[in-house]
């Protein structure tokens, strides 16, 4: 390598060590998207967490042996019913 392209590869790595590229990253985010859109995504993304977590907790409770103990304790109260009808009538 040449003493011109040592030079110039120091000049290039001083350059570069000197930059903060997390920074010069947040500044291009930010002049290219208006943070209230950011904010808005990130608003909607919440509410999508939650919307998926209603119908996940829905799942749950309407599975198929939810439906089917549900059917049994109504029938169970039904029955209990009738009986005490029956006794309050004897």
């Amino acid at each position: 390598m040449s003493k011109i392209e040592e030079a110039i590869e120091d000049i290039i790595n001083a350059h570069l060590s000197s930059m903060d590229f997390s920074d010069m990253i947040t500044t291009e985010v930010r002049e290219c998207w208006d943070m209230d859109d950011l904010d808005r995504i990130d608003d909607m993304d919440d509410r999508l967490e939650t919307v998926e977590s209603w119908i996940t907790d829905a799942e749950d409770k309407f599975s198929i042996q939810n439906v089917i103990d549900l059917e049994s304790s109504v029938k169970n109260l039904v029955n209990h019913t009738n009986q005490l009808q029956l006794r309050i009538t004897e």
